[in-house]
């Protein structure tokens, strides 16, 4: 398994998508410093209190800022900067907003809602990543921005349909710290970016783990990996200890 370390530079992530991938090439368009500069303007205007935009963010829509379609990081919804011109444009005439107050949207509604950073009123503290869906918040994706867009990166490269992945997931609330404690006895390892809404993990660099919260308090349980008799023997482990559902192929 490739090997990363915390960094706030879009080359050091595209790197690594590159490296989980084996691409040499990932098709893709930047925004141009114009919009980028408008879609900051704009972002203030309607959130005057918001904290910093963190720099991870305005190096992807360098790269990434007009045609996303690998890391996909606004998951079904698009993070096109364009789009969210448009919805901030919108947002000054329209009675209906559609942007949740004292955010900043990065990513129009999809079918799994939006996504915005949300800034905690404690001072200092990094922008958490969070669901939307119009003017009303979701579920919190992840508590920074660097840490949510290394996970899409590792969800996009190792759990397509191209890898064979599998999924099973909760039937009870307040699975996440349980399902977390259980992977971590069975070996397996947490990755820098993972955090108390998302981990991922890897086990002798064979087998591959994420561990997300889902709506309701519910979790759900991906994995993957090059060794399929481990992976499937993982699942079955993961079946035995806990109520789930398994959404695994037959």
């Amino acid at each position: 398994m490739s090997s990363t370390k915390r960094s706030d530079d879009i080359q050091d992530l595209i790197a690594y998508f590159q490296q989980l991938t084996g691409r040499k090439r990932i098709g893709r368009e930047g925004a141009s410093e114009a919009e980028i500069d408008e879609y900051i303007y704009l972002a203030r205007e309607y959130s005057p209190s918001a904290g910093p935009i963190p720099e991870l963010l305005l190096g992807y829509f360098k790269e990434f800022g007009r045609e996303d379609p690998v890391l996909q990081m606004g998951g079904d919804g698009i993070s096109a900067i364009p789009i969210l011109i448009d919805i901030y444009k919108d947002a000054k005439t329209a009675e209906y907003k559609g942007i949740p107050p004292d955010t900043i949207r990065i990513s129009s509604d999809g079918l799994t809602g939006g996504r915005v950073l949300v800034y905690p009123d404690t001072h200092g503290t990094e922008a958490m990543v969070s669901q939307c869906w119009g003017v009303d918040l979701g579920i919190i994706l992840s508590e920074n921005f660097q840490n949510y867009l290394y996970s899409e990166a590792f969800s996009k490269a190792l759990f397509s349909s191209e890898n064979d992945s599998r999924l099973i997931e909760s039937k009870k609330a307040g699975y996440f710290d349980l399902l977390t404690n259980f992977a971590s006895q069975q070996g397996f390892v947490p990755f820098w970016f993972s955090d108390s809404y998302c981990q991922c993990m890897r086990l002798d660099n064979s087998v591959w783990l994420m561990i997300k919260r889902a709506e309701d308090d519910r979790t759900n349980v991906f994995l993957s990996g090059k060794k399929h008799d481990l992976r499937d023997k993982t699942k079955v482990a993961f079946l035995k200890q806990f109520e789930l559902k398994d959404w695994s192929p037959k």
